[in-house]
């Protein structure tokens, strides 16, 4: 095999169908793809979940009957003791990995079981792992299908919140969405593997690869994850759609001023190297945040294993990375509505007046699309 889909299914029978015939439609050339299904019934198993996963492994099934396939497929049906989609993954992505052998030039690619792909899906992955030889992981194009506002607004937070982080020169502004990433199969195991978080394990996996700089994105397909509501997990698409919906209609985003203040820092820190003292913090929050993480005795030890400037910017990231970050922004607590964060940011930086949630959107996803930050060989 070239490429082993890993695809984790609880409860996906209404789903299964249309992501299997999404994936045969593609142009798969000369390469040769095999999906592993990871069915399970979940940590508590219900009546419900049963049923649908037996019913998903009688479409998969009868699709492998009557279809001409240009996959080969292999379904696990585990019955208990799957506690998350990350545990799921994780099943999945160990036995790709093994099948590969650990073979650098094999992918293991995730998917979902509520999702459809581009037609070049199979081929643009390819060619992205081919063009960028020394990158180790993807993280792959997406689009939600616009249905409800709140799916828009959703998708406009995740745009939002990462090209803000460009703006500021974060080298970690990369999508980490769970049904559209990949990874080389050696360079999966030598990263420790998939963990088992119950959600954010998406997140937590592509982080170790983007804070090694080993992590590129591809732009020219797209995964098409589902845009529905569900109570499955603690965050993630279907629990902000619920959210969203049940706070009449408002979803709140980070203030744009928040990220200012953080550049602001970020700016003094490496104007003034090797000369670090005396950083001025002007919020109260972010220096209550930064005390508290003792970053001052930080920057020294930093500065002390650093023989340049790029030296140390790279360990400073190392140190201050995605998951700081979040941590930072949540200590500052100044959320405000998407709408006037968005606005705000879109006046502030691009000069462009606000228009609507659905045009921001587009303007947002056309932009992430031409600032790919993949690193040719």
């Amino acid at each position: 095999m070239d490429i082993i889909v890993v695809i984790p299914s609880c409860g996906e029978a209404g789903n299964i169908e249309k992501c299997l015939k999404s994936l045969n439609r593609c142009d798969f050339g000369v390469l040769k793809v095999e999906l592993i299904i990871i069915v399970n019934d979940g940590f508590v198993p219900t009546r419900e979940t049963k049923k649908s996963n037996l019913e998903t492994i009688r479409i998969i099934e009868k699709i492998q009957s009557c279809t001409k396939l240009n996959f080969k497929i292999d379904v696990k049906y585990i019955t208990q003791g799957i506690d998350g989609v990350g545990m799921a993954r994780k099943l999945g992505m160990d036995l790709a990995s093994e099948r590969l052998s650990f073979n650098r030039d094999k992918i293991i690619v995730c998917l979902d079981a509520d999702c459809t792909v581009s037609e070049n899906y199979f081929q643009a992955i390819n060619q992205g792992f081919v063009q960028n030889s020394k990158m180790d992981a993807a993280s792959i194009r997406f689009e939600h299908g616009l249905t409800s506002e709140a799916i828009v607004k959703y998708e406009l937070h995740l745009r939002y919140f990462i090209d803000i982080q460009r703006h500021i020169h974060l080298p970690f502004a990369i999508q980490t969405v769970g049904s559209a990433m990949a990874v080389r199969a050696d360079a999966y195991k030598k990263q420790g593997g998939m963990n088992r978080r119950q959600a954010g394990e998406d997140f937590y996996f592509l982080q170790k690869y983007i804070s090694i700089d080993k992590c590129f994105e591809i732009n020219d397909t797209i995964v098409f994850p589902s845009e529905r509501k569900s109570n499955r997990v603690p965050f993630g698409t279907g629990k902000a759609i619920n959210d969203i919906e049940q706070n009449e209609g408002v979803m709140m985003s980070y203030n744009p001023n928040s990220f200012y203040v953080i550049e602001n820092f970020l700016t003094q820190i490496f104007l003034k190297y090797p000369n670090i003292e005396n950083i001025n913090v002007s919020q109260p929050n972010l220096m209550e945040y930064l005390e508290g993480e003792n970053y001052s005795k930080k920057l020294q030890e930093i500065l002390r294993n650093s023989t340049d400037i790029q030296s140390f910017t790279k360990r400073f990231f190392q140190w201050f990375n995605a998951f700081r970050l979040m941590k930072c922004l949540h200590y500052m607590e100044d959320k405000i509505p998407l709408e006037d964060a968005v606005s705000q940011y879109m006046n502030d930086i691009y000069t462009k007046p606000w228009m609507d949630n659905r045009s921001a959107l587009q303007f947002f996803r056309e932009k992430a699309y031409k600032n790919s930050n993949a690193v040719q060989p």
